[in-house]
């Protein structure tokens, strides 16, 4: 396989909270809350497609209002870039709700 480094610079507003203020995220590894994903899909021909996602929480995360840099690493198998693969989709997903995402 071969590993490719993401990064990406954001910055998660909130109206009402002060910058520089923690988000409940940076203290939790829970799947269940608000903290976004980094998720990307593989549409596949045949088959299944497959999905995977990295969570932005404690230790990958910032202040409200604050600038910050995601990190991580996606490892490609052949399977994952066989000619049954059509396609590929990344996205950022599960903010908190009433959150302004800029990036």
């Amino acid at each position: 396989g071969q590993d490719y480094l993401v990064t990406m610079k954001l910055k998660i507003d909130k109206p009402g909270v002060e910058k520089g203020e923690s988000m409940q995220c940076e203290i939790t590894n829970d799947r269940s809350n608000d903290c976004p994903w980094l998720s990307r899909k593989m549409y596949a021909l045949e088959g299944s497609n497959r999905g995977q996602n990295r969570r932005l929480n404690a230790g990958t995360i910032g202040k409200y209002g604050e600038w910050f840099t995601f990190a991580t690493v996606w490892s490609f198998d052949a399977e994952d870039i066989s000619d049954d693969i059509f396609g590929y989709l990344f996205y950022l997903e599960r903010f908190e709700a009433g959150t302004t995402v800029s990036l």
